[in-house]
């Protein structure tokens, strides 16, 4: 049977019978189709994503007829995972005409299949056994006694949904390999599973490559290291993951597993350090609060190898200060909760927004820095961001961005796979900063190459100060409504998985947000429960189990205990909990600002709806209000050399201009009289 279900505004879930039927769809869908943003493939289903709503409604007759031809008789056993091993003929993560998956190999020819020690000590062989009558001994030799191969990438990096090769097993393990198929996911999942587990649910196997949330059953452990960002193939192109679509993977038992050459937990990371400048242009982190990281605007497209698009939480609000600072739109910016103080090492031009207004200090005294201004930061002086009495987490930009490539103390000064964000799920990407780290500040860019300036009024149309900040709106929310901020979402794709009623539960519940809640995704629960239980799936669907399918940002997944996750930047690529709907991008920028014991409640919108609302904004132009200091241009006669970009700014009735002369940065105040007479030929 195909379907195609409403995921938000801009994307449609089609759901077939095989992941075979998925990987043929995939190969037929052009790559040229107007509007098309991305393709990510899942178990039974194919997100296909459009840049607009318009676009999605001009394809969906196509996607239709595309879909009900790609059935057809799949090789190999239908069961809980959709197809056999024997029915995967493509890459299902890779792009339309790559053929990356295949390189090495012959036609026709079967791969050498990758070997995994494990020792079979996972928490809940006990639980399974008691699901599937087997006695551990037999769990073991069946998960072991059969080639596996790698369907699909997803849900992290290097995590690979694994089907057996029936073909490969004898018909005891093949009857056993049957029952182990079956078992379903845990009810509720674990906020942390070790890196190196080996897992089973939903008629899959894998290996979470490194820490993270989960709720798959665990059978053992293996210090295979299955993500490497320095990894390459033979011939050399890149090949982070271990177990790529098309592996075959045999699990070896053993007693005692073999000490790694790289820490499993270290493996997956791109911990590129940022904290190391001996240059005039750099901030000193004195104080980096509960949370400081490096963000930009994330790997959009990075799903082929299980990699979430991670980036900003607030892709407007970067852009904006970006913007005003002449940055492009995608520079590094720091993401930061619970304040954060910065020295200056030269002098530059600073940016902030979200949560918190900033403070100057200097020689002078204080001054305000008011969300979406630019401002000089002398040499010096010290830019604070306090932590916000509402709201959570505030954005700081620098012109020329944070984290200049060159500048890394490790790795070899390239973005983990072309990005500078940290993604807290995967381990890619700058670790958080702390203090004492000197954050180096790439050069000032030209205005031809940015397409932008900084100086001037913003352009008609601008939003209002009130309007332009998530915060104010949560504050106004939480004044005006018992305390609980308004989250808009659009229904679907699985909200067929609930009656009408426990829809409309959703809506009328008070959640709270739980301490347990990060940039992966906010976890939600009722604020009394012992009198508002959380929501309940059918009786059909309490005993189904969802295939693993794609996920969005922005996606309220409700697993079995029924209070809901509402996914964030950092979360995984796929899951195997409903999704009941999907917050729309206004409401995602108020997500971002939701500190543990805030109130939320949940209003249902159409997706045209959605899409009036203007979206995601990500190209930089995006406005706030206020006008941007113009940097000026200094001749200094003589034989000083000038370096770099002056900077100024009038206070008390005083131009200070910010030079670097002969490498060193130099301040020089000019009374506003004296600059006017000259102006008046005196």
């Amino acid at each position: 049977m195909v379907r195609l279900l409403t995921v938000g505004a801009r994307a449609l879930l089609i759901e077939l019978d095989s992941t075979s039927d998925v990987v043929r769809l995939r190969g037929r869908i052009p790559a040229a189709l107007e509007g098309l943003a991305g393709l990510v493939p899942g178990a039974r289903t194919l997100l296909v994503r459009f840049d607009s709503r318009a676009a999605l409604r001009e394809a969906r007759p196509l996607l239709a007829e595309l879909a009900l031809g790609s059935g057809g008789d799949s090789p190999g056993a239908r069961g809980s995972a959709g197809a056999s091993a024997g029915g995967l003929d493509a890459d299902p993560g890779a792009d339309p005409g790559d053929d990356s998956a295949t390189e090495g190999n012959a036609p026709g020819a079967r791969p050498e299949a990758v070997r995994i020690e494990v020792v079979y000590d996972g928490e809940d062989l006990a639980e399974i056994s008691r699901l599937t009558g087997l006695e551990p001994d037999r769990i073991v030799a069946a998960h072991s006694g059969v080639e596996w191969i790698a369907a699909f990438p997803g849900f992290a990096p290097g995590f690979a949904y694994l089907v057996p090769e029936a073909d490969t097993a004898d018909a005891r393990t093949a009857a056993d390999l049957h029952r182990l198929l079956a078992v379903p996911r845990r009810t509720t999942p674990r906020t942390r599973v070790p890196s190196g587990s080996v897992a089973l649910a939903g008629g899959f196997s894998a290996v979470y490559p490194q820490a993270s949330p989960g709720g798959w059953q665990l059978i053992g452990t293996t210090s295979a290291p299955l993500w490497r960002t320095d990894r390459v193939d033979g011939t050399g192109r890149p090949a982070p993951a271990l177990l790529a679509a098309g592996a075959r993977v045999r699990f070896v038992p053993v007693e005692e597993l073999a000490r790694p050459g790289t820490p499993a937990d270290g493996s997956p990371m791109d911990r590129s350090a940022l904290h190391t400048s001996t240059g005039a242009r750099a901030l000193l982190v004195e104080d980096a609060g509960l949370q400081t990281l490096v963000e930009d605007l994330g790997r959009p497209g990075g799903e082929r190898w299980g990699v979430s698009p991670s980036g900003v939480l607030d892709p407007e609000t970067a852009a904006a200060l970006n913007r005003v600072l002449g940055n492009a739109a995608g520079a590094p910016v720091l993401e930061s909760i619970g304040g954060l103080a910065l020295r200056a090492r030269g002098h530059h031009r600073v940016a902030v927004g979200g949560a918190s207004d900033g403070i100057v200090s200097g020689p002078d005294g204080e001054r305000p820095l008011e969300r979406g201004r630019a401002a000089t930061l002398f040499d010096g002086e010290l830019l604070t961001v306090p932590a916000a009495a509402t709201g959570l987490r505030s954005w700081i930009a620098a012109r020329g961005g944070f984290a200049a490539p060159e500048a890394c103390e490790s790795g070899d000064g390239v973005p983990a796979l072309g990005s500078w964000s940290t993604d807290l799920l995967s381990g890619l990407g700058p670790r958080p900063v702390q203090a004492g780290d000197v954050l180096p500040i790439g050069d000032a860019p030209r205005a031809e190459h940015t397409g932008a300036h900084t100086g001037g009024p913003e352009p008609a149309g601008a939003p209002t100060e009130t309007a332009a900040w998530p915060s104010d709106d949560l504050e106004r929310q939480l004044a005006a409504g018992q305390g609980a901020v308004t989250l808009e979402f659009v229904p679907g794709p699985r909200d067929d998985w609930f009656d009408p009623a426990e829809l409309e539960r959703l809506a009328e519940l008070l959640w709270e947000v739980t301490a347990e809640s990060n940039r992966v995704g906010l976890r939600i629960r009722p604020t009394d429960g012992a009198s508002q239980r959380p929501l309940r799936r059918t009786d059909a669907a309490s005993r189904a189990e969802l295939p693993s399918e794609p996920l969005v940002t922005g996606a309220i997944q409700v697993p079995p205990s029924g209070e809901p996750i509402l996914f964030l930047a950092d979360r995984p690529v796929t899951g195997g909990y409903p999704v009941v709907g999907v917050v729309v991008p206004r409401s995602l920028r108020l997500a971002a600002q939701l500190a543990p014991g805030t109130r939320v409640r949940f209003a249902a919108v159409h997706p045209d709806d959605e899409d009036a609302s203007g979206g995601e904004v990500a190209s930089g132009q995006a406005v706030v209000p206020g006008q941007a200091v113009v940097p000026g241009q200094a001749v200094v006669s003589g034989q000083a050399v000038v370096s770099g970009e002056a900077v100024a700014e009038v206070r008390d009735d005083v131009v200070r201009i910010g030079l670097t002369v002969d490498g060193r940065p130099v301040t020089v105040g000019i009374p506003l009289d004296v600059i006017q007479g000259l102006a008046d030929g005196g």
